[in-house]
């Protein structure tokens, strides 16, 4: 779905995914569904990964896809095919610190 119409559905979202933690954020000065950087609120849903659960404390929209963070990356949604990678960190630190040997790996990003 095109981001433009995300805001028609809502402005709260909830990030679910089969390797790392869910997380619903709502909007502060930032927000996902406008593609605004800046703060938002998230707490922790399910907790996937037994290693960490921190979550977010900030949305930032890149060039190739939006980041959620607190210093590092939590969630990066990398649209980029030419190099980096999306990154799926439940301990916010830009690493490969998700949960490891699942089949089918993915993610989806639910508005309210």
């Amino acid at each position: 779905m095109n981001f433009a119409l995300w805001r028609h559905h809502g402005n709260e979202t909830l990030i679910k995914s089969n390797i790392n933690n869910w997380i619903a954020c709502k909007e502060g000065t930032g927000s996902i569904v406008k593609q605004k950087t800046g703060s938002i609120t998230c707490k922790l849903v399910k907790q996937v990964s037994k290693q960490c659960a921190g979550v977010p404390t900030k949305v930032t929209m890149s060039s190739y896809g939006p980041h959620l963070d607190s210093g590092g990356y939590y969630y990066y949604f990398d649209g980029y095919t030419g190099g980096d990678w999306p990154v799926h960190d439940p301990c916010g630190k830009t690493q490969q610190n998700q949960l490891k040997g699942v089949a089918n790996p993915h993610g989806n990003i639910f508005v309210r």
